[in-house]
């Protein structure tokens, strides 16, 4: 129980600790989820952990903020039936057969990242 105290109470933890974490973490044979728990950790902080122990700046799973969206030069033609189509960079393609104000359009691809 000591163990556990000692993590989560801590305001920061140096590198060092870290890794020690990520460590014990590898040896324990838990999954994330019980291992943090085990330790009085969140699972996101402990997934952080193991990324920087893998080089990484932050996890595999953080979600993509900002992605680059490219327009057609022109108008569809009418026959495509569509007002907008989106393309994500995971192969996800969203068709509108209308418009929809920044805020729905928005609202939508937010809602999307998960497919």
């Amino acid at each position: 129980m000591a163990d556990r105290r000692q993590i989560s109470k801590q305001a920061r933890t140096t590198r060092v600790q870290r890794a020690q974490v990520v460590e014990r973490f590898h040896q324990s044979g838990l999954t994330r989820s019980a291992f943090a728990r085990r330790h009085g950790l969140s699972a996101w902080k402990l997934s952080r952990w193991l990324a920087e122990a893998n080089g990484d700046s932050k996890p595999a799973s953080s979600p993509m903020m900002f992605g680059e969206l490219k327009l057609a030069p022109s108008p569809l033609p009418e026959t495509a039936g569509w007002a907008l189509e989106v393309v994500g960079a995971n192969g996800v393609t969203i068709r509108l057969r209308q418009a929809l104000s920044v805020r729905e359009l928005s609202r939508l691809l937010r809602a999307s990242r998960g497919c």
